[in-house]
């Protein structure tokens, strides 16, 4: 082809200096490639991908022969796993404890964040002094062996827990962080672990490992994810890179089906986005678009996906991987018989043991030889992936082979091993599984340039600077795309500006001003220090995606860093700049030349020490305990900055604090720089002494220049040099935990190969599959047990359930989509549902499953409903939750909750309460047994992914919290979503129990096999648009259905295959492309004579659906129970969640304690001289921080509750007043001994009189209180935690500034005095500073501490000065007695006066918290009456 005519190829849009990283042969023979072939594509629209005659299989195939000319060949890679072993660290404990917890083991279940992991260390330590427990090597995988050629797919199948997880950490060469490993991964014959090292980093290039969590940055498009992800795999140094990564990245995502999403934001659960089926997609594509890529592992990749749309993907690539010669192995959830008989080998895994290698097709026929037989219904990848689970036995063993066939995992291993399976498998392994990749060998060393090695051995494959310039990229854009974010972090920071600025609005330069200067410094320090906290979730969210993308070698940690730091500098910048200029002009700080420069750089530098102390913790240690840990050493340093106590006034040991704290080096900067060559006055007020017989030229100024009072007052370094000195300081601060930052990143290890599971009086383990492998062994043979005993149960014991016909007809549903305009989501549906009958509700992604569900089940909260809806002939009316029950698709429970504790509680109130508490008990016991719950009714439920209940036993309580109930018609949202093939299965069979009780169930639900989809009667399939295709009968073995499709013009279905997966893609669902010739069935079912039948019974009383005699469901309330039984019952639940969630009222405690123990020494026995009555007042205010740091601490129990408030709330368990009352009540108690423990503390060990200690008990108990229920108020009002989160910052910026010490009250503008009488700080400081200094006296030291002036009368003794209000004392000698002295604090009315204490009796003050606590909590029930967060 002819060069290129004019234009820019694709290698000369990457910079020169980031081009040439790598063998210059390699870059020499690319442009040669470049050159000689130009823009190829636009002379061959076959090799253009913006052409429709695109070929993708012939761009491959010309592709590869420039790859060829390069000496860049494309051959395979064949992977084989001889005999391999992976050990994991366990601390197992000795029998012959007696199970009751140590001390430490108390403390551990109540520590937090850091302590909590600081009491498992030590705890673990003691108990293996003792010998209590012993370290050991467990395994989790046993003696595997599999291979898989190039071009190949391997499906790895097997239970909970069995090893496939570890297996596909191991292949992408992450088994370097096990404990051991026997055994070897053959890359080409290549043993990569034991006798090529120096391979892993290249071999690493070539892996890719999709996990199963969807991790990535929520505010970017799919656009952005992708086109990141190919410009790190695919490395410029690839001929026509850019181009090759912009086609692949199109081709992937049209593949993928998530081309039309490009512009969609991937999204989370605070921003809307991506379904979680095209998020699943995402996080595939992300991994394919890279061009080198040779093995590709997928961890559970189906998750969330329906049968069509696995389909879809699993022979993409397969198509893919065949033409490019890659090899995949993939651990798939459920999977369909198409999607099983897809890949070319399976390996079946049971507790981390092969039992058995081979063919998919071979796979029945080898377990049926075992003795073992199919049933009939029972797909091959479900009786495959089932056949060792011992509750299956008796379904899967004829009679005639019960002594036959194996039992046990290991008898499995044994008779597999003994296969000619096993023998063959060995044979193809020792005989050498070699694929065609030249520079992938066993002979590398001959074959490969020692460059090129050395290239391959780098982290990443592209320049440092690359790396830069390609994060500096990403994370613009994600600022770009989270600007409301940004911006209102602009405004809130121009907002505080305006605030602080109006406050001290032209602060004069007397002695009030400077002490109003003084603390508006001090503000801005503390604004500076906390607002940096609202970026900790921002940072984790961050190192998640790291911990990822750098696994799979997108990026190095340094550019990361450094990529991270400058934009968020910029961004501090931005803010400082909005926040600066609003504060320093408008309180008339220091007009001198160059000051207002020196405080934005000094805000600035400070701002960046916060944010990499932060970013050190974050990376360190996990969000919770990085907030505690960046929280406490925070305060510590604002306590200890030196605006409270100066230096030298801090004594004892703990004044290292002082001198360790970045912001004490910032306030003395800052103090420097404004009081520096600024002139002071007095106001004839001010003038010492203020007594009016002494005339005005003999009484002194106190303080006459900035400098003086920088110096003698503040206590700050003496010179202006000591601004550049901090300064430089502050910036060590940063440079130091940028280091330690970058360190900690560098050696950063993913958590999954990080100690943090606890078996119950068992073990630790340090790889979460062996949790599961012995914790779903002992669940089922304690399942078998129970089952058994459950079958034998009198069936009369199990109760009825009401009967229901529910009937919908003419349903239709639009929401607004914004700018007037309205979305159709349900288009005039028909159908109803019968009791004892199973409907299952199935269509593509967006043809309204869920929408229609929720419509039926009346839990839609926007949108305009059109159509009827009957229950027993009535229109469905507000009693509806009293007799319906929803199991939503999320587990939504409390944690701390025992199984039998969620159920007997939904029972006692979903249940009338004149239902004796035995008969509740019953149905408890019979749920119990209906679910299999039994062997877990004392285990509590946990946290999904951490610990507790696994999926398939949470989503049979969230079944049961409901069954409980008794309810006529139950709905479930994809209750099989997530689990595997036996959890499934086991989940629809409970399914099935609850309607042959007579209940009314309809389901939606993804990918069923032939024997789940069989549980169901009737289909009601819908189309996008939500337009119906099919509702009926399924039919024996779903006969009636494949007729239905059949008669109407589809094609047959084929022999073994599975209806649901039938039907889906005949309707043209999966990735959302129909057939050239699909036909609108919609249409065809229109027009059908199935539709006129249903219009017939939905619509005509007398069709003979509905029973004549069936009466409708009458009720005398919206609940079942009483206010007072409701309250009960949700506080007591709420009590014990307290007192097992002992990490959050212990934080409590904790803060109360560490502020206490501060300021107690800070404030060590204040003496009754000057200097104590001039800090008193501090250390009264600081009492405030043990209340006001509780405001954030009562968020986030609310604001995480809302999931299962909102649920229990619209099944009818309880009112709004039940939760009101149980919120405010549950936390009193805590709150009043956290009050009393930090007042113990810091009020004796300061020194305060005991006779006064009554009303500071009472005022700081009321002030805790008031912060609680503020926060809990914020909790309820706010949208979502991180808008709650901005608020407690905002309240005590506030709060402090107008509570009459950082600025006096005569000194507050009038337009900001009206906030001062509604701030409940004000009246707190006002109170406690008028108990403590009303009657208070105060003395001078002699020699230091007397005010000095000149002596009126010289010659004469200064005391013939003395009168009634004032004395004098010399501080000179005979004869002239110069100077005078006088105390200028004798008493606590002297200083009363200043703060305005003392204007209205101190008890108004208690009373105006009071006032204050109880507004607030009243403003906490309005917002959970009429504020909701939750839109359907």
């Amino acid at each position: 082809m002819a060069a290129a005519r004019g234009g820019c190829r694709p290698s000369e849009l990457v910079p020169a200096r980031m081009r040439h990283f790598g063998p210059e042969e390699y870059w020499r023979r690319k442009h040669a490639v470049e050159e000689a072939y130009g823009e190829f594509w636009k002379e061959d629209p076959t090799l253009d991908p913006r052409s429709e005659q695109f070929d993708r299989l012939k761009f491959m195939d010309f592709y590869r022969q420039i790859l060829d000319e390069v000496g860049l060949p494309m051959g395979g890679v064949a992977v084989a796993l001889d005999d391999v072993s992976v050990s994991v660290p366990i601390l197992v404990e000795k029998n012959g404890h007696d199970g009751g917890p140590t001390v430490l083991e108390a403390a551990r279940g109540g520590a937090v964040g850091p302590f909590k992991k600081m009491s498992q260390f030590l705890d673990r330590l003691i108990k293996r002094r003792r010998g209590r427990i012993e370290k050991q090597d467990r395994k989790v995988l046993d003696g595997v062996s599999a291979y898989m050629r190039e071009s190949e797919m391997l499906l790895i199948v097997g239970p909970p827990g069995c090893g496939g997880s570890t297996l596909l950490q191991l292949m992408s060469m992450r088994g370097v962080y096990f404990s051991g490993r026997e055994g070897k991964v053959l890359y080409n014959g290549l043993d990569v672990y034991d006798d090529a090292k120096d391979m892993i980093m290249p071999l690493q290039h070539t892996v890719r490992l999709v996990q199963q969590e969807d991790v990535h940055l929520a505010p970017l498009t799919v656009l952005d994810t992708l086109g990141f992800a190919g410009a790190c795999l695919t490395p410029p140094i690839l001929p026509y890179a850019d181009f090759v990564r912009n086609m692949r990245i199109g081709s992937i995502a049209m593949s993928l089906g998530i081309d039309r999403v490009f512009s969609t934001p991937v999204g989370d659960e605070n921003i809307r986005g991506c379904s979680g089926g095209e998020k699943k997609r995402v996080t595939i594509g992300e991994m394919l678009v890279g061009h080198i890529a040779k093995v590709v592992l997928l961890d559970s990749f189906n998750k969330g996906l329906d049968a069509a749309a696995t389909l879809d993907i699993t022979l993409t690539i397969k198509t893919v991987a065949s033409k490019m010669g890659f090899g995949v192995a993939a651990i798939v959830q459920q999977p369909s018989e198409g999607v099983f008989n897809a890949f070319d080998r399976v390996l079946v895994l049971d507790q981390g043991k092969p039992i058995f290698f081979g063919r998919p097709s071979e796979a029945q026929g080898y377990f049926e030889g075992l003795g073992f037989k199919k049933p009939p219904l029972r797909s091959v990848p479900d009786f495959v992936c089932t056949v060792s689970d011992a509750t299956m036995f008796d379904e899967l063993v004829p009679q005639e082979n019960v002594d036959k066939v194996p039992r046990s995992v290991d008898e499995f291993v044994d008779r597999y091993r003994k296969s000619q399976f096993y023998e063959d498998c060995r044979a193809e392994i020792e005989k050498g599984v070699i694929g065609s990749h030249p520079m992938i060998h066993s002979d590398y060393k001959s074959k490969i340039d020692p460059e090129a090695i050395a290239f391959l051995n780098n982290e990443c494959l592209n320049s440092k600077m690359r790396q830069f310039s390609l994060l500096m990229a990403r994370n613009i854009r994600l600022e770009f795309l989270d600007r409301k974010t940004n911006i209102a972090h602009f405004v809130l920071s121009a907002l505080i500006g305006l605030v602080l600025g109006t406050l001290f609005l032209g602060t004069e330069s007397n002695q009030a001003g400077a002490y109003s200067r003084n603390g508006l410094l001090f503000v801005v320090l503390v604004y500076n220090a906390l607002s940096g906290m609202s970026s900790v979730g921002k940072k984790y969210a961050l190192k998640n995606v790291y911990l990822k993308q750098h696994a799979s070698r997108f990026y190095e940690p340094g550019p990361f860093v450094a990529s991270a730091i400058l934009v968020d500098a910029i961004l501090s910048f931005i803010r400082v700049i909005l926040f600066g200029v609003c504060v320093y002009w408008l309180a008339d700080l220091n007009p001198a030349a160059g000051r207002f420069f020196i405080f934005l750089l000094i805000n600035w530098l400070g701002n960046l020490v916060v944010d990499s102390f932060i970013r050190l913790f974050t990376t360190l240690m996990d969000i919770d305990s990085a907030t505690g840990l960046v929280g406490l050493g925070l305060l510590a340093c604002i306590i200890f900055a030196g605006f409270l106590i100066p230096n030298s006034e801090i004594g004892g040991w703990y004044v290292w604090i002082y001198w360790i704290s970045p912001l004490q080096y910032m306030y003395g900067a800052l103090a420097i720089n404004e009081f520096y060559g600024r002139d002071l006055f007095c106001t004839p007020s001010e003038l010492m002494p203020p007594d009016p017989s002494i005339a005005t030229q003999f009484k002194t100024c106190p303080f006459t220049t900035g400098e003086q009072y920088a110096t003698v007052r503040l206590g700050v370094r003496q010179g202006f040099e000591w601004v550049w000195y901090n300064i430089a300081i502050i910036v060590g601060y940063w440079v130091l935990f940028l280091v330690l930052a970058v360190i900690c990143t560098y050696t950063l290890k993913p958590k999954e190969f990080k100690a943090k599971r606890l078996l119950n009086d068992s073990e630790i383990a340090d790889e979460t599959e062996m949790v599961d492998v012995v914790s779903e062994t002992l669940h089922s043979q304690a399942q078998l047990k129970f089952k058994k005993e459950a079958e034998t149960r009198d069936p009369s014991e199990q109760k009825k359930f009401a009967p229901a016909y529910i009937v919908w007809r003419d349903l239709s549903y639009t929401v607004p989509v914004g700018k007037g305009e309205t979305k159709q989501l349900l288009d005039k549906i028909d159908g109803f549902c019968r009791p004892g009958r199973m409907i299952a509700l199935m269509g593509s992604s967006g043809a309204g499953k869920t929408t229609l569900m929720d419509v039926v089940a009346k839990r839609k909260t926007l949108g305009v409903i059109e159509g009827d809806i009957l229950i027993n002939h009535a229109p469905q009316d507000d009693f509806f939750p009293r007799y319906t029950g929803y199991v939503e698709q999320m587990d939504v429970h409390y944690g701390k909750m025992t199984v039998r504790e969620s159920l007997e509680f939904s029972a006692r109130l979903r249940l009338p309460e004149r239902v004796p508490e035995e008969e509740k008990q019953a149905i408890v016991e019979q749920t119990l047994d209906v679910l299999l719950l039994r062997d877990r009714q004392d285990e509590r439920v946990g946290t999904p992914g951490v610990d507790g209940l696994p999926a398939e036993a949470r989503k049979r309580l969230t079944m049961g919290v409901e069954l409980v109930a008794r309810p006529s018609i139950l709905f479930l949202d994809e209750p099989t979503s997530g689990l595997d093939s036996r959890a499934a299965l086991l989940c629809t069979q409970v399914m099935r129990n609850i309607a042959n009780l007579g209940c009314s169930v309809i389901c939606t639900i993804h990918q069923p096999s032939i024997e789940i989809f069989n549980q169901f009667d009737e289909l009601l399939l819908l189309q996008r648009g939500g337009q119906t295709v099919y509702f009926g009968e399924l039919g024996e073995n779903s006969q009636t259905l494949v007729d239905y499709f059949t008669r109407n013009g589809a094609e047959p279905m084929e022999p073994g295959q599975n209806p649901a997966d039938y039907m889906l893609l005949q309707i043209g669902a999966g990735l959302g492309r129909k057939k050239v010739d699909q036909q609108n069935w919609h249409e065809v079912w229109k027009s059908s004579p199935e539709c006129a039948e249903i219009a017939r019974l939905t619509h005509e009383p007398e069709g003979g659906l509905v029973p004549k005699d069936v009466q409708p469901f009458t009720f005398s309330g919206f609940r079942a129970s009483s206010r007072g039984y409701q309250l009960k019952h949700v506080l007591k639940r709420l009590v014990i969640m307290r007192a097992r969630s002992p990490e959050y009222i212990l934080v409590r405690f904790i803060v109360c304690f560490f502020q206490a123990v501060l300021l107690g020494f800070l404030f060590f026995q204040l003496d009754d001289d000057q200097t104590g009555v001039s800090l008193m007042p501090a250390a009264l205010f600081m009492s405030a921080l043990a209340g006001s740091m509780q405001i954030a601490n009562v968020i986030g129990p609310i604001v995480n509750g809302r999931p299962v408030y909102y649920r229990e709330l619209a099944a009818g368990m309880y009112g709004v007043s039940a939760a009101w009352l149980s919120n405010v009540l549950a936390e009193i108690p805590s709150a009043i001994l956290a009050a009393l423990l930090f007042q113990s503390i810091f009020y004796w060990t300061i020194g305060f009189r005991a006779s006064t200690y009554g009303y500071f008990f009472l005022a700081n108990e009321f002030f805790m209180l008031w912060c609680i229920a503020i926060g809990q108020a914020v909790a309820v009002l706010a949208p979502n935690f991180a808008v709650a989160q901005a608020f407690p910052p905002l309240i005590n910026t506030i709060g402090n500034c107008l509570a009459g010490f950082l600025i006096q009250k005569r000194e507050i503008p009038g337009w900001w005095i009206w906030v001062y009488y509604i701030n409940p700080f004000a009246y707190y400081l006002n109170g406690i500073l008028d108990n403590e200094l009303t009657g208070q006296t105060f003395v001078c030291d002699p020699v230091t501490q007397n005010v000095p002036f000149l002596n009126p009368q010289p010659g004469t003794s200064c005391t013939a000065l003395d009168n009634a209000d004032f004395s004098y004392v010399n501080l000179g000698s005979a004869p002239t007695f110069e100077p005078c002295g006088f105390c200028a604090i004798t008493s606590g009315d002297n200083i009363k006066e200043p703060y305005s204490v003392g204007v209205w009796n101190k008890w108004i003050n208690i009373g105006a918290l009071v006032g204050f606590w109880f507004f607030f909590i009243f403003l906490h029930g309005f917002g959970l009456k009429f504020v909701k967060h939750q839109s359907r």
